[in-house]
């Protein structure tokens, strides 16, 4: 299996486990009950009661669902490492099952939090925690994000989960030399109608070369992060040097209202 071919499932996974996400979310908001034009409810208060049980049943039943499919993905990415061909296969794999136990550390973060906006600054802790605790590298992690942090709502949260991802396994790749610790230091500036994330190591940096490719000649990770970034956060993505490898993404913030009214 060659790295390209492990790439593309890599980002079928991935993307896979958005949707699962993703469906968590709608069935959530489904607990809302419809309203007439005046704002008032159009059905008996028993039968809203009644319904809003059974969504929160449902809901309860999706999270259980979403959390056993990522333990059987992982659990088969595992069996599948045992019997790869080449120390390169296995490595692949191994990205591959770290990239979604992260993802289901947020998946869990986010349910017991009641799908309720969650903060930035805590999102990236909880995932540079658990890719680096797996990948067995000792990691000091230092997180600037107010207070208080900032709050990102569904719209954005799975995004940001999968651009950060992109970014540790990046540093544990790259940045990270044999039998030495890891310094990741994550800073979250805060404007009125932005928001900018910067993810820095203390690694040897980005070759020049990178820092000044266009997106195409870049690898297949920084492209996804320069994707995500443009495309579904409407930001920018950049890369700097500062004593490692520093990556920007700047985005537009978005109001909660909505969401928080969903709760």
């Amino acid at each position: 299996m060659t790295p390209l071919v492990l790439d593309r499932i890599h980002l079928l996974l991935e993307w896979l486990v958005c949707g699962l996400l993703t469906g968590a979310l709608v069935l959530r908001r489904r607990r809302n009950t419809t309203r007439s034009s005046s704002g008032k409810p159009d059905i008996p208060e028993e039968a809203i009661l009644e319904h809003a049980k059974t969504q929160v049943a449902l809901l309860r039943e999706v999270n259980h669902r979403v959390k056993n499919n990522f333990s059987s993905l992982i659990g088969l990415l595992q069996m599948k490492r045992d019997y790869a061909r080449t120390p390169e296969e296995a490595g692949h794999l191994k990205d591959m099952e770290i990239r979604l136990a992260g993802l289901a550390a947020v998946h869990n973060m986010l349910s017991l939090n009641g799908w309720r906006p969650i903060g930035l600054g805590e999102l990236c802790r909880v995932l540079i925690q658990k890719t680096t605790g797996l990948a067995g590298i000792p990691c000091t992690i230092t997180i600037q994000a107010g207070p208080p942090d900032v709050l990102l709502p569904h719209s954005l949260s799975h995004h940001l989960t999968l651009i950060i991802n992109e970014l540790i396994s990046n540093t544990i790749r790259h940045g990270h030399t044999l039998n030495t610790s890891l310094a990741i230091r994550v800073t979250i500036d805060t404007r009125e109608n932005e928001i900018t994330l910067r993810f820095a190591d203390d690694g040897p940096g980005y070759p020049i070369d990178i820092l000044h490719a266009q997106t195409s000649a870049r690898g297949s990770g920084l492209q996804i992060i320069q994707a995500l970034a443009t495309s579904s956060l409407g930001g920018k993505f950049t890369l700097e040097h500062d004593h490692g490898a520093v990556a920007c993404i700047t985005f537009p913030r978005k109001p909660l209202t909505a969401e928080m009214s969903a709760s």
